[in-house]
């Protein structure tokens, strides 16, 4: 498996994030935890094992929840 680099987005921020493979290794990156958030891309959900294609938009959306 090839590592790549893909633009991400969260919270209106947007940055190039090299040498990862994984959605899940993303998170890891950002400190965000996989739980409190979805991630699409390509605008297509994914899970946190999707393996990143070179170029890939990633977008990390927080989940709101309430009870």
């Amino acid at each position: 498996m090839s590592v790549a680099r893909v633009n991400v987005v969260y919270k209106g921020n947007e940055q190039v994030i090299s040498e990862v493979r994984t959605v899940k290794e993303i998170l890891e990156k950002l400190g965000i935890n996989p739980n409190s958030v979805i991630v699409t891309v390509e605008d297509e959900l994914v899970a946190e094992d999707y393996v990143l294609k070179n170029g890939d938009k990633v977008k990390i959306i927080d989940v709101i929840s309430g009870g």
